[in-house]
């Protein structure tokens, strides 16, 4: 699901819908021109605001780059997420519009957990270590369906038992807590609803699972649970020393860091090289990303990100009065579950090509929020 060119990732579908946005939008202005009616500006200022300042961030961080093409690289990168989130934020129109691109975000990211189970059902879990990939691409994905499994809808039921089980085989730590939550919150709902039923399916559930486990799951199990809290464990080193260099480098120069993506250089330069385990080393992160932000960025850079998240999250809870878009709150609730999950990820790992693609999509929708809904003549005007 994801292409390389020129060295930077891309989704599969992330350019095809750039220029389908462009050439849509272009539609839109010759139709109808470019006025958009707000109900609150407030998100949207602040929103661009926020990423303007943080790509003048990424392009001071070059100054003191041990590699400063590679800052190039992060600046054309972050600039085409606010290129196709404000594109998709003006393509959006009525309902019809916002759930397309909702549901084109929820396929983006099940492609990736249908490709980890052709690699289980094809047998060739040993090319991933016996770990399924791409956890959080299934967690994102749960998060969109969440709302219309609290429905009672048997097709997104089995379709969220499908991404649990994707999830549960990655042997993810971070992923099994985020599953973990959403889990709880799922039942939650249903246990207000009804308790003796839930509690009974919960437990059947249980049985379900202890009955059709292996040894040799159970050993995988048991070995990520004492791995866990392992401080012996060569990716606990790994992660708590590459956390110690960030820190280090932060310090070094703490308004406005190290150079956006030079963190594997400044470690191979000036970190302790005894903690590395990874045979990539160039691709090296703290395995957090706002982490990585501070110390690639400096205070400057983390400020300005933070504006951005701030914004989304008050679109994202941002209450439409009548003249809003006709939008379905289960979707604002599907969005909102995922941008807390996509936070707690990114906390825990750094973004891939494919999450920058997903923050498109999910600014762009929550954006869509605060717009008034288009008069009838406005939207047979050609």
């Amino acid at each position: 699901m994801s292409i390389t060119l020129s060295n930077i990732e891309f989704h599969l579908f992330e350019l095809p819908l750039l220029i389908f946005m462009l050439l849509s939008c272009l539609s839109i202005i010759m139709a109808r021109g470019m006025k958009i009616s707000l109900l609150n500006t407030k998100p949207l200022g602040q929103f661009v605001l926020g990423f303007i300042l943080f790509l003048t961030a990424i392009l001071t961080s070059s100054l003191f780059a041990y590699v400063p093409a590679q800052s190039i690289k992060a600046f054309i990168k972050w600039a085409e997420v606010l290129v196709l989130s404000l594109l998709i934020f003006f393509y959006i129109r009525n309902h019809i519009s916002f759930r397309f691109v909702y549901w084109l975000l929820f396929i983006s990211a099940l492609g990736y957990p249908i490709i980890s189970f052709y690699f289980l059902v094809s047998g060739r879990l040993a090319d991933t270590g016996f770990r399924l990939p791409n956890p959080y691409d299934a967690l994102f994905a749960l998060c969109l369906i969440i709302p219309f499994i609290k429905r009672r809808s048997l097709s997104f039921l089995l379709l969220g038992i499908f991404l649990t089980i994707m999830v549960f085989l990655s042997f993810s730590r971070g992923a099994w807590l985020a599953l973990a939550a959403l889990t709880f919150y799922l039942a939650l709902h249903f246990y207000k609803q009804n308790k003796r039923l839930t509690i009974i399916s919960i437990a059947a559930m249980i049985l379900f699972v202890v009955a059709i486990s292996s040894d040799y799951l159970t050993a995988l199990v048991n070995w990520r649970w004492h791995s866990s809290f392992d401080p012996e464990m060569a990716s606990n080193i790994e992660r708590a020393g590459m956390i110690r260099i960030a820190l280090k480098a932060f310090l070094s120069n703490p308004l406005f860091g190290i150079g956006a993506l030079n963190f594997s250089t400044y470690l191979l330069n000036t970190g302790d090289l005894y903690i590395l385990r990874s045979e990539v080393l160039e691709t090296l992160t703290p395995h957090n990303f706002f982490l990585e932000i501070l110390c690639e960025l400096g205070l400057f850079g983390f400020i300005a990100l933070m504006m951005v998240f701030i914004s989304v999250h008050f679109a994202l809870k941002f209450q439409s009065p009548g003249r809003g878009l006709k939008i379905e709150k289960c979707y604002q609730e599907g969005l909102y579950l995922l941008f807390a999950t996509f936070l707690f990820a990114i906390a825990l790992t750094f973004i891939a090509g494919a999450y920058r693609f997903y923050l498109s999509l999910l600014c762009g929708l929550a954006l869509s929020f605060t717009k008034a809904q288009e008069n009838k003549s406005c939207l047979e005007r050609k």
